[in-house]
């Protein structure tokens, strides 16, 4: 969950406050799944596990997210590609 509310409150920030800002759009995706994968280290599970789930999560993660983005933005901001 972690990850589309940081999207969801960038998005929002970059396209109503600061009018269409659309240059970092891809390190706020990075980041949202860096975080996410920062919630899955700290999980209570062995270390070998913790680290595969991070490494297999991370590329899920930025896949799922770009999707959200797309989403997002065409139903909120009417932007449809």
């Amino acid at each position: 969950m972690l990850p589309p509310a940081v999207l969801s409150v960038y998005l929002l920030f970059t396209r109503l406050i600061l009018d269409r800002v659309m240059e970092f759009d891809v390190i706020a995706l990075a980041l949202s799944a860096v975080l996410g994968a920062a919630s899955l280290l700290i999980a209570p599970i062995r270390r070998p596990w913790r680290t595969a789930l991070a490494i297999v999560y991370v590329p899920l993660a930025v896949i799922a997210c770009f999707w959200f983005v797309l989403g997002f933005v065409c139903a909120t901001f009417g932007d449809c590609l």
